[in-house]
């Protein structure tokens, strides 16, 4: 599929009532120029991204080439893995997990992001938690033989980590080249609670 200039987001995942999204595949996509994100997932059990291409998103926030951004604590994000995908020149983020809304209570996240390359964007790949709150969600991210280059600020950007909840693992990462706006910032941001 080829999704161009998308007057919001190129694909949209979301649940239609109190349950989530099932098994979703996209292979072989290409999202280019979307005016808010390339790919916004909401909730979801179940969703392969494989070989696809998230480029030149640009317009209105978040403007990420993926957003995983549920709204409330009951959505989950589970079974997710995004592989061999390439995200380039996105106004913001590459890809951005936006967890602001899950809470301890929420179902544990389960992520895995392999063999995927972010370039060109301003942030290569972004991870956020809920600053307000100190109930943080559970489950794991694991990033593996990924390459972040040429970001206009950080390769990584992970802000409110909590030292408990979540684990977070980067095997295999490369980041290189970042931060060519403002070369004092480090190629690598963490902020922990």
């Amino acid at each position: 599929m080829r999704f161009y200039e998308c007057g919001g987001d190129g694909i949209y995942v979301a649940n239609a009532g109190p349950e989530p999204c099932r098994n979703v595949t996209v292979r072989n996509t290409l999202l280019s120029r979307g005016l808010r994100q390339g790919m916004s997932v909401i909730d979801v059990e179940g969703l392969l991204l494989e070989n696809c291409v998230f480029e030149r998103t640009l317009g209105e926030n978040p403007q990420a080439g993926i957003d995983f951004e549920p709204n409330f604590p009951s959505q989950r994000m589970k079974g997710i893995v995004m592989r061999g995908c390439r995200f380039s020149e996105n106004v913001r983020k590459g890809i951005n997990l936006h967890l602001d809304s899950l809470k301890g209570a929420s179902e544990p996240v389960d992520f895995l992001i392999e063999n995927c390359v972010s370039v060109s964007n301003a942030i290569g790949f972004g991870l956020c938690f809920n600053s307000k709150d100190q109930s943080f969600v559970k489950g794991r991210v694991i990033v593996s033989n990924c390459l972040f280059s040429a970001s206009g600020e950080q390769g990584i950007d992970i802000t409110q980590k909590p030292r408990s909840g979540l684990q977070l693992e980067f095997h295999d990462v490369v980041v290189e080249k970042s931060c060519l706006k403002d070369q004092s910032q480090g190629e690598i941001h963490l902020q922990d609670k």
